[in-house]
């Protein structure tokens, strides 16, 4: 019985292509004109923000720069800094 029944529905299924070849044809046109804009916005905002993004960075990196000198400026020449990996393998570290 559930085969006769599979059977039916398949053939029913299959008869009915014909009319459901045109509507999704429209279908499948109208979600690529939806999202068509979609795809573009979302470029024009990631280039945007990606413009910010690199804006920030140099603006940070110039004021580490500025804030480096004047540490740097202000440092008495016999203390001066060492900056981690700068200092000469020759020097003795000493703890306490």
């Amino acid at each position: 019985m559930k085969r006769l029944v599979k059977k039916v529905a398949k053939a029913l299924w299959r008869g009915t292509l014909p009319i459901r070849r045109p509507f999704l044809h429209k279908f499948e046109s109208y979600l690529s004109r939806c999202l068509r804009p979609t795809e573009q916005l979302l470029s024009d905002e990631t280039n945007t923000l990606m413009e910010h993004v690199v804006r920030e960075l140099v603006r940070l990196q110039r004021q580490v720069d500025y804030l480096q000198q004047t540490v740097e400026e202000l440092a008495p020449e016999s203390e001066k800094l060492a900056i981690a990996g700068e200092i000469a393998p020759a020097e003795k570290l000493r703890a306490g």
